[in-house]
């Protein structure tokens, strides 16, 4: 009951927080504007991520005060949320703040996440059947890299309409059947809000007869549902928990990370910065095969709710770990290797910036 009134009340708060915020837009500097490559023809207001935030910490902070929940380590989580959409308003309202200087602001926020809630990678499972791994004085690098690569990997993908809240739904769906059968319950409601904030932003993202205005999520609400999502996982795999085993979590991630793996090792295989944009994700191939923009989402959504029900199913069914880890390096292998074939007949490499033939105009982060 908890969870539906939670998950009701994310949804009407951030409706309201989407109307209110939207007129603020324009005097915030938050607008995208249309040029050749993206599909939207009029300036679209980039509040949506500040929407699903205001209606997520609304309503998970109002729920607190009512029912005895638990959200790990909510007062240096709030800290670090501050910090993102700081970094992610000065993104959106174009201040040119270039990748290099994005990136260490958020190595200071993981920092303070890894130091202050002490959300750190320290064992990773038996993974390949030899033991269990530690990563012993790299805990804290290491950490700082997947925190970093997570929280960046959602705003990488989002490249068509609603494409990035869609794929968030599927690792809060597995995450909260597994908060719910381990009796984690305020983890489970945190994420019922979360997954109603996101429907409410869904339904002013998309294109249908009955939305009046249209708002993006930009990078402030892209960057907090990653940095939000491991922050999750984290807690709920290390000590003193460990409930989830961290090859499962990966699996829940299983799309988002194997797209930016994937980009960036191709980037840095072709020679270029991984850290400079390009035409070479999973959505721009959809769309050189015909798919249209939300055909791609839905297609992406549903292979990142298969791959999160194969994590979920291991972790039902006791599966091995070592088997969940193998499996996932061959499925990056497949995916990898695909995608260098394609590189060579489709000229990704030769013009990975440019339109690929017959592909439709889609923004790199519109979504």
């Amino acid at each position: 009951m908890v969870e539906f009134l939670g998950g009701l009340s994310g949804l009407v708060l951030t409706a309201v927080a989407i109307g209110i915020l939207r007129p603020l837009a324009r005097p915030l500097g938050l607008i995208d504007h249309p040029d050749p490559r993206k599909r939207h023809g009029a300036p679209v207001p980039l509040v949506g991520g500040l929407a699903i935030l205001a209606g997520f910490l609304g309503t998970a902070g109002l729920l607190r005060l009512v029912f005895p929940l638990h959200f790990p380590e909510w007062p240096p989580y709030l800290l670090c949320v501050a910090l993102l959409v700081v970094v992610g308003i000065l993104d959106d309202a174009g201040s040119r703040i270039g990748p290099g200087i994005r990136a260490l602001l958020q190595l200071a926020i993981a920092l303070i996440a890894a130091f202050s809630a002490h959300v750190i990678l320290s064992r990773l499972g038996n993974l390949w059947g030899t033991g269990a791994v530690e990563t012993g004085p790299w805990a804290i690098p290491f950490t700082v890299l997947c925190l970093l690569g997570v929280t960046n990997a959602l705003n990488l993908i989002d490249g068509v309409d609603g494409l990035a809240g869609l794929v968030s739904l599927a690792p809060l769906f597995w995450i909260g059947l597994f908060a719910t059968a381990n009796g984690r319950r305020g983890i489970g409601v945190a994420v019922s809000v979360l997954a109603g904030a996101l429907v409410a932003f869904l339904l002013s993202n998309f294109e249908h007869a009955w939305r009046r205005h249209r708002v993006f999520l930009g990078s402030v609400g892209s960057t907090f549902l990653g940095f939000t999502l491991a922050w999750l996982l984290v807690h709920l795999s290390q000590a003193p928990h460990r409930e989830l085993p961290p090859i499962v979590a990966v699996w829940l991630l299983g799309l988002p990370i194997l797209d930016t793996v994937n980009v960036m090792l191709r980037r840095i295989l072709h020679g270029r910065s991984p850290l400079h944009g390009g035409r070479d994700h999973l959505h721009h191939l959809l769309a050189l095969l015909g798919l249209s923009s939300r055909s791609i989402a839905l297609a992406e959504t549903a292979a990142a709710f298969l791959l999160g029900g194969v994590g979920y199913a291991g972790w039902i069914g006791h599966w091995p770990t070592p088997l969940l880890t193998w499996g996932f390096l061959a499925l990056a292998l497949v995916y990898f290797s695909g995608f260098v074939i394609l590189d060579r007949r489709l000229g990704w490499v030769e013009d990975p910036e440019g339109m690929l033939p017959g592909e439709a105009a889609i923004d790199e982060e519109e979504g």
